[in-house]
């Protein structure tokens, strides 16, 4: 599939206008007219590879979470963070421990 916008004015190509600024699905005869002529904008989207959404997404999340765990300031987090923090860790820890505990617990 491709598609053409034309960035002047209105142009007619093969008994059919374009309108400025508007994207057309066109043929491969018209695409190969206008891919290098001046004022043509054109995408060939069967050259056009996409990887598929699930992929992208678990590698925005792996990175997110990287970025998270290098400038979390464990100063600020609530006593049931700390707590959930050294549950994701495996850390074993005490109910009663103090913040400053789990704190010392999470930077060993």
């Amino acid at each position: 599939m491709f598609r053409v916008r034309h960035t002047l004015s209105p142009s007619r190509i093969y008994g059919m206008l374009y309108y400025p600024n508007t994207w057309y699905e066109v043929s491969r005869q018209v695409y190969n007219k206008v891919r290098n002529a001046n004022g043509w904008e054109v995408e060939n989207l069967e050259e056009t590879v996409e990887a598929p959404a699930d992929e992208i997404v678990e590698e925005v999340v792996e990175e997110t979470v990287e970025v998270v765990d290098e400038s979390i300031d464990l100063s600020t987090l609530l006593k049931a963070e700390l707590q959930a923090l050294c549950d994701e860790r495996g850390i074993e820890y005490k109910p009663l421990d103090t913040k400053a505990k789990l704190i010392s617990l999470l930077e060993d």
